[in-house]
């Protein structure tokens, strides 16, 4: 159920947004190994402080572009000229909350800044 949302969303040109570690069922739907796009995302980095980097390689291996981020930055797919996916690492770093709060609002204010070009 989940897939069938994404991929009609993508195909309807709907914004998607996703953080922690959910980018990686993005990397699943659409990935090139699965007969997707790829699509450019990030789960945080390949670096002390992240538990979950194991996961970009997963990711990778679906066929994706992985961009390694910290917490507070948010990483744009605008492949599609009509639509984003907006993808932040969250709690895929051992951070404070205002550090995921950041990146969250720079998730959604991506979100907003692309469907106000429509």
């Amino acid at each position: 159920e989940v897939e069938k949302v994404l991929k009609e969303a993508r195909l309807n040109e709907v914004n998607i947004g996703m953080c922690c570690i959910s980018p990686v069922i993005a990397a699943r739907v659409f990935g090139k190994s699965f007969s997707g796009p790829g699509a450019k995302l990030t789960l945080g980095k390949k670096a002390p402080g992240f538990p979950y980097q194991d996961s970009i390689k997963v990711a990778e291996g679906f066929g994706n572009t992985m961009q390694e981020s910290d917490v507070h930055e948010v990483v744009v797919d605008a492949s599609s000229a009509k639509s984003i996916i907006a993808t932040t690492p969250a709690y895929m770093k051992d951070t404070a909350p205002h550090e995921v709060f950041d990146g969250v609002g720079k998730m959604v204010a991506a979100i907003v800044e692309q469907a106000r070009k429509k």
